[in-house]
């Protein structure tokens, strides 16, 4: 699926998310295909593959989408500083539903 089809199915399922957002989740979304697809053997419930998966998600968006970037590079940090502590606090839903539900 290319790039803008992800944009596409993503903005469709959430109509009311910004730009940013979308494209956010659109970064997620290539970059857990990615390190999974790396990574077969990673345990999902390793909280490795979560920081991956963020780091991937900043790195493209930074590299493809410099301006949606700057808007939420904050966001960013905030996660890779918290989302190990989250994954082990809450489990693997709740790092679920932040990518999923609530951006």
């Amino acid at each position: 699926m290319t790039n803008e089809k992800l944009y596409d199915e993503i903005r469709a399922a959430h109509p009311d998310w910004t730009d940013e957002q979308v494209w956010t989740q659109v970064s997620i979304r290539i970059s857990g295909e990615e390190t999974i697809s790396m990574h077969p053997d990673m345990n999902t419930n390793d909280n490795d593959i979560v920081r991956s998966i963020i780091e991937m998600a900043d790195k493209w968006l930074r590299e493809n989408l410099p301006y949606i970037w700057e808007k939420v590079k904050d966001w960013f940090a905030n996660m890779l500083n918290n989302i190990v502590d989250w994954f082990k606090e809450r489990g693997w839903s709740f790092i679920t539903d932040i990518f999923t539900k609530y951006f």
